[in-house]
């Protein structure tokens, strides 16, 4: 298995350097990669503090304030899966 990531990725390390052959350097200054990395930082930050404040329940994977519909599907009735449904949704 590792003998075929590493030869996959020989091969799109070739490929890669074969698209960026033509291309000449371009050397960038500290000051603007610490802007840069800057505004990636803040970037993340904001994204996460979205996610984790304005995202109900994105904490709570389980909790038992909120309650549950435990009435199965019709799909899952006419199958005769109900009691697999519940358990499958936690309901048991």
């Amino acid at each position: 298995m590792s003998r075929e990531v590493r030869a996959g990725a020989g091969i799109l390390f070739f490929i890669g350097r074969f698209v960026v052959s033509g291309q000449k350097p371009e050397f960038v200054g500290a000051k603007q990669k610490r802007f840069a990395w800057m505004i990636g930082v803040v970037l993340t930050v904001l994204t996460l503090g979205i996610i984790l404040f304005f995202t109900p329940n994105f904490l709570n994977f389980v909790n038992d304030n909120i309650e549950k519909d435990c009435t199965a599907p019709q799909f899952a009735i006419d199958l005769g899966h109900t009691e697999v449904w519940k358990k499958h949704n936690g309901c048991e």
